[in-house]
């Protein structure tokens, strides 16, 4: 291996962002290595050794898939601190490790176009489910995003939802009557 730093210097870049788009080029600027190729073959080498996966954008074109960004996650949540982050971020271990659980049982992609979704989850290619994750929802913002782009995916692929959170919805926070409507569209 001709540069280990850059290889030390991606799997902590990437382990710090898990749950969080990155791009070959991204990696590049980052790293310091000057060709995509030996980008590629580094990340390559990171998967190989179980640190880490990389999900990719749900396109029915392989090409597409390809050429967009993609995510990352940790082969395991202990790996995650390896990665340095300012505070701990609960969210994104709660992503990770749902992840994990969902990897084993289905072709795991993310979606994105107008709107975005943490986990559409595939047969090969043909979407079965979607699923977001979401640490805690405590505003209605944050219970707003989650729902529009959980419908927004449903009604595109037809197919069921599901939302994951550590912690029930707050009533005093945030509206029963909405609570009780984003209950019913996702059955």
């Amino acid at each position: 291996m001709k540069y280990p730093e850059a290889l030390r210097t991606m799997a902590v870049y990437l382990l710090s962002n898990a749950g969080k788009e990155f791009s070959y080029r991204s990696l590049k600027e980052i790293t310091g290595i000057k060709h995509e190729v030996t980008v590629k073959e580094y990340l390559s080498h990171l998967e190989n050794a179980f640190l880490l996966d990389t999900v990719r954008k749900y396109s029915p074109s392989l090409r597409v898939q390809e050429s967009y960004v993609k995510k990352v996650y940790a082969s395991d949540t202990g790996f995650l601190n390896l990665g340095r982050r300012a505070s701990k971020d609960l969210g994104r271990i709660l992503e990770n490790a749902v992840y994990l659980h969902l990897r084993d049982r289905y072709d795991v992609f993310f979606g994105k176009n107008r709107r975005e979704v943490d986990f559409l989850l595939c047969d090969n290619l043909k979407p079965l489910k979607i699923v977001n994750v979401t640490y805690e929802v405590n505003d209605r913002i944050t219970l707003k995003r989650e729902i529009t782009g959980l419908k927004h995916f449903m009604n595109e692929y037809g197919v069921p939802g599901e939302f994951v959170s550590m912690y029930p919805f707050n009533a005093d926070d945030i509206p029963v009557r909405l609570a009780h409507r984003f209950c019913a569209e996702l059955n």
